[in-house]
C-alpha cells in the first residue's frame, strides 16, 4: 500500500464516519497494510501511517503499531519504547498494562539497558493472569504467582453462607430449573455493591454450576485490580476428553468460547460448550468412522466436549503440539494458519519470535482469542501445579 492510500485510510478513521463498526473495521484495515507494508520494507511509509491514527478510541492500537513497527522494523528501539510508555500511562486495566510493560522491557533491551528491561518485565508479570503479564514473567525468569486478593477478602465461609441465604438458594433453585434470568438477578443481588460482595457472588455462583456469570464476574473483579482466580477460573467436570491433549487446553478453549454454557449458539452456529461448528463436527464424525448426533451436540455437554477435544487434539497433533498454533487453527482453521505461517515464518522453527507471529495474525478476532485462551491455559496449569503441591504435602 502506497503512503498516499496508507495515510488516506488513517485520516478517515481520524475523520471519517462516527459509526464505531465502521470504524473499527477502517482501523483493521490499516493495521493489516501497515503490517504487510512494514513486511515489505516501506517501514517509514507504514510508521508514518499508525502514527496518524493515535487519537480517539484507537489511541492505544495506535501506540501499539507504531511501537511494534518502530521497535521490529525500524530498529527505532528509543521510539518504540516512547510509545509503550504512553500506552502504559492511558491504561490500568491489566492486560494492556502488562501489554505495554512487555514490549518496553523489549524496546529497552533492544537499547542496551537490561537493568531496566527487567524492571519493566517485572512489573508487567504482576499481572499474572494476562498473556502478556505471563510471557514478561518467562522472559525476565519470574515465577508466575497466581493472585491470591480474594482470599483476603472473603473466604469459603462467606461463600457457604450467601448459599444458605434466600438469594442463594433462589440462584441455585434457578439454575437448576435453567431460568437464566433469574438465576443472574438473585446473583447480581448477591454479587452487588462492594468488592467483598464480588467475591462472594463470584464463589456462589461457581458452587451452584453457574460458571458463566462466574466467568462475567471475574472479569468485572479484573478491570478493579480484584483477582478471582479461584472461582473465575473453574476446573468444570466433564466427561471424557481426548488423551493426546491435556485437559487444562479444553477448559481454557472452553473458558473463552462459551464461559462453560452448554446451551449457547453462536451466531455463526458453533454450538455448545466448546462451539463447534456442526461442519466441524461432521468432520470429526467421518474420521472416526461415526456418526454425530447434532442434537447431542446443542443439549450434551459431555458429547460436545469429546467431539470438540478430539478436533483440538488433532489440530495439536497437526501442529506438533503447539498451542498457539493449535488454538489459532481453533478459531481460523488449520489451512489459515499454515498460510499465515508461510506468509511470516513458523515460530517452532525460530524463524519468527512466538509474540511476534500472535501480533501479526491478521485477524483481530483470532489474535486477542489466542491470546486470552494461551493465558486461560497458563492459570490452569499453574493451578494444576499448586494443587499438586499441596496434595503432596
Amino acid at each position: 500500500m502506497t503512503m498516499k492510500r496508507l495515510l488516506a485510510a488513517a485520516l478517515a478513521i481520524v475523520l471519517g464516519p462516527a459509526a464505531a463498526s465502521a470504524e473499527t473495521k477502517d482501523f483493521a484495515r490499516l493495521r493489516n497494510a501497515a503490517m504487510e507494508s512494514a513486511h515489505r520494507g516501506a517501514v517509514v511509509e507504514a510508521y508514518a501511517a499508525a502514527r496518524n491514527i493515535m487519537v480517539g478510541r484507537h489511541v492505544m492500537d495506535g501506540s501499539f503499531l507504531s511501537g511494534m513497527i518502530a521497535l521490529r522494523y525500524l530498529n527505532r528501539a528509543d521510539l518504540a519504547a516512547e510509545h509503550f510508555k504512553q500506552m502504559a500511562m492511558l491504561t490500568d486495566e491489566p492486560a494492556e498494562k502488562s501489554k505495554a510493560g512487555f514490549w518496553l522491557g523489549r524496546a529497552l533491551g533492544a537499547m542496551g539497558r537490561p537493568d531496566d528491561a527487567r524492571k519493566a518485565y517485572f512489573a508487567a508479570a504482576q499481572h499474572a493472569h494476562t498473556f502478556y503479564g505471563q510471557a514478561a514473567a518467562a522472559r525476565s525468569g519470574v515465577k508466575i504467582e497466581l493472585p491470591a486478593a480474594a482470599g483476603r477478602l472473603a473466604g469459603a465461609s462467606d461463600v457457604q453462607v450467601a448459599l444458605a441465604s434466600a438469594e442463594g438458594q433462589l440462584a441455585r433453585a434457578a439454575q437448576a430449573a435453567g431460568d437464566k434470568a433469574l438465576r443472574n438477578a438473585a446473583l447480581k443481588r448477591i454479587a452487588s455493591g462492594d468488592a467483598r460482595r464480588l467475591v462472594i457472588g463470584c464463589g456462589v455462583a461457581s458452587e451452584i454450576g453457574a460458571y458463566d456469570y462466574a466467568v462475567d464476574l471475574a472479569r468485572q473483579g479484573e478491570r478493579n485490580g480484584i483477582s478471582l482466580v479461584d472461582c473465575g477460573w473453574p476446573q468444570v467436570k466433564i466427561g471424557w476428553t481426548d488423551p493426546r491433549g491435556p485437559r487444562e487446553l479444553v477448559w481454557a478453549v472452553a473458558r473463552e468460547e462459551s464461559k462453560f454454557d452448554q446451551i449457547q449458539t453462536s451466531g455463526k452456529g458453533a454450538q455448545g460448550f466448546m462451539q463447534v461448528m456442526p461442519g466441524t463436527a461432521q468432520h470429526v464424525g467421518r474420521r472416526a468412522g461415526i456418526a454425530i448426533d447434532p442434537v447431542q451436540m446443542r443439549i450434551n455437554r459431555d458429547y460436545n466436549v469429546a467431539v470438540g477435544s478430539n478436533y483440538l487434539a488433532g489440530l495439536l497433533a497437526q501442529f506438533a503440539g503447539n498451542p498457539v498454533l493449535a488454538v489459532a487453527a481453533y478459531n481460523a482453521g488449520p489451512q489459515r494458519v499454515n498460510e499465515w505461517m508461510a506468509a511470516r515464518g513458523d515460530p517452532r522453527t525460530g524463524a519468527i519470535d512466538v509474540i511476534d507471529w500472535i501480533e501479526e495474525i491478521p485477524f483481530s478476532e483470532t489474535r486477542n482469542y489466542v491470546k486470552k485462551v494461551v493465558a486461560n491455559y497458563v492459570v490452569y496449569l499453574a493451578k494444576r501445579t499448586v494443587q499438586s503441591a499441596s496434595a503432596g504435602q
